[in-house]
């Protein structure tokens, strides 16, 4: 029996890009998935075109709410994951709704990471000018590269800009009910930073494949572009990433001490 994968989407009023990403995951070469497309108070035609695709694929399941509320993945759907899924679900990977996959990066993506006995894999990925279409950047590694033990020290200067993000891997399913999901959804920006980070601790081998299956579209729309006083002094404090302000709990070192362990 094939290991099976769970993709998540969030969509908030995309419907000029929804169809592009959805598109992206049903054309993929490897078929045992479960897309679960979160519309997240949409006031756009974003949940017709989701309901589109659950119509006539049962693999996409649709969650719709009314009001909008970013916190939702870590305070909701992480932990409702971790309880419906686990022995269920083999890997965990993410998807924004105005980005897409290339058509193998299922198929690559777990193959790379089972033959090399990995707990997450990251693939490059192409910087897309939302504008123009056209492909403007590119982030990859010139060869394949394993990480492991000492190693997390040595390398995170070339791996660092692969783990920002959640979207761009795919991750063994079980680290999922390990990630303080709390701290995510409390920070103003870098929530997702934190979540890969958290996760990171718990990895012994991940690996970085030099084929770019991804596609990251810039767009001045885009949440990463825009600036507001809440981001600003998030990332403005004298602690590390500047989380102190912005924590639920009292700062606590030893937490984010993980990620830097891993380094030494």
């Amino acid at each position: 029996m094939r290991k099976k994968v769970l993709i998540y989407v969030q969509a908030y009023n995309a419907e000029k890009t929804l169809e592009r990403c959805l598109k992206s995951i049903e054309m993929q070469t490897y078929k045992e998935f479960e897309c679960v497309i979160y519309d997240n108070g949409s006031k756009d035609d974003t949940e017709k075109i989701a309901n589109r695709f659950s119509e006539k694929d049962g693999r996409f399941i649709v969650v719709h709410r009314d009001e909008n509320d970013t916190t939702l993945f870590f305070r909701y759907f992480v932990p409702l994951f971790v309880e419906k899924y686990t022995g269920i679900i083999d890997y965990f990977c993410n998807l924004d709704s105005d980005d897409e996959y290339k058509a193998d990066f299922l198929e690559k993506s777990i193959t790379f990471l089972e033959k090399n006995e990995l707990d997450l894999v990251a693939s490059g990925g192409d910087f897309i000018d939302a504008n123009t279409g056209k492909c403007v950047s590119k982030r990859e590694v010139e060869q394949d590269l394993i990480i492991e033990d000492e190693n997390f020290g040595s390398y995170f200067p070339i791996y660092h800009q692969f783990m920002r993000t959640i979207w761009g891997k795919l991750y063994r399913f079980s680290l999922l009910g390990k990630i303080d999901c709390e701290r995510c959804m409390c920070m103003a920006y870098g929530g997702d930073t934190f979540f890969v980070f958290n996760i990171l601790h718990f990895c012994k081998r991940i690996g970085i494949m030099n084929k770019n299956l991804h596609k990251y579209y810039m767009s001045l729309k885009s949440s990463s572009y825009t600036f507001s006083e809440k981001r600003k002094a998030f990332a403005g404090g004298n602690n590390f990433f500047g989380l102190q302000g912005w924590l639920c709990k009292p700062y606590e070192p030893e937490l984010f001490n993980a990620s830097i362990q891993k380094c030494n």
